[in-house]
């Protein structure tokens, strides 16, 4: 195949598989994935990993008593756009990037202890789905980032498992993007169960991250994390992928 046929060939496959970037929709250049490289950048970071005291931890305080939480993103503006895709677009890759880059914002305060003689092992729990709306969905968008997370985790040498099954969603309850606090913590009590026998396979202490998609109440996970720590002698790490102030 001579060089002008190839430069033929990428130039028809380019016009025929246009690739935009989800934000801005210019188009991506070969090494960029899903965003630019200047959205990238423009990014809403929410540096919650950077101080135990972030507005998403003390979202927490007097409620389920967890070791940390993470948010990758501020959840506002054009950026909105990235969890949609991923939750109602089927756009499964955009999940896998930043359940890596949540990951690579994990643990980042851990000392040299952390990795002495008996390092922790993670168990990686996704918020779950009711089965109706998986199966409509075909997929739960917090299982997605979860497999990012591990990616990460284990790329840096941190030892992290999925962990599905555990955690069940009995009550096929309403969204709760339009509900407020009150609504929402009503919304979610009651709804989650845990799996008692996949949780007798499982060697205490255990250590969860508790993973999903945006964080705005707290209710979905507050209930998650309190039916783990009720169950089980563990910690529980949160981490979404962003943060609603």
């Amino acid at each position: 195949m001579t060089e002008t046929f190839k430069v033929w060939v990428r130039s028809v496959l380019t016009l025929m598989f246009r690739r935009e970037c989800l934000i801005c929709h210019r188009e991506l250049r070969g090494f960029e994935k899903n965003l630019c490289t200047h959205c990238v950048a423009d990014l809403p970071l929410s540096y919650t990993w950077c101080s135990d005291k972030s507005e998403a931890d003390l979202g927490f305080y007097g409620r389920a008593y967890v070791e940390k939480v993470t948010a990758l993103l501020i959840y506002r503006g054009k950026f909105k756009e990235l969890l949609y895709q991923l939750k109602y677009k089927g756009n499964v890759s955009i999940g896998i990037m930043l359940g890596e880059m949540l990951g690579s914002r994990l643990f980042l305060q851990q000392g040299p202890a952390e990795s002495s003689a008996s390092p922790k092992k993670y168990l990686v729990v996704p918020v779950p789905l009711h089965w109706r709306k998986r199966m409509k969905r075909g997929y739960n968008q917090s299982a997605v980032l979860a497999k990012g997370v591990i990616k990460n985790l284990r790329e840096r040498g941190i030892e992290a498992r999925l962990c599905q099954g555990l955690l069940r969603r009995r009550n096929f309850t309403q969204t709760q993007t339009v509900k407020d606090r009150l609504s929402r913590w009503q919304n979610v009590q009651r709804a989650f169960t845990i799996n008692p026998r996949r949780l007798r396979r499982l060697q205490e202490p255990l250590h969860f991250i508790l993973v999903d998609d945006v964080l705005t109440t707290g209710a979905t996970l507050d209930a998650c994390a309190n039916l783990l720590l009720k169950n089980c002698r563990c910690t529980v790490t949160i981490a979404t992928a962003a943060f609603v102030p």
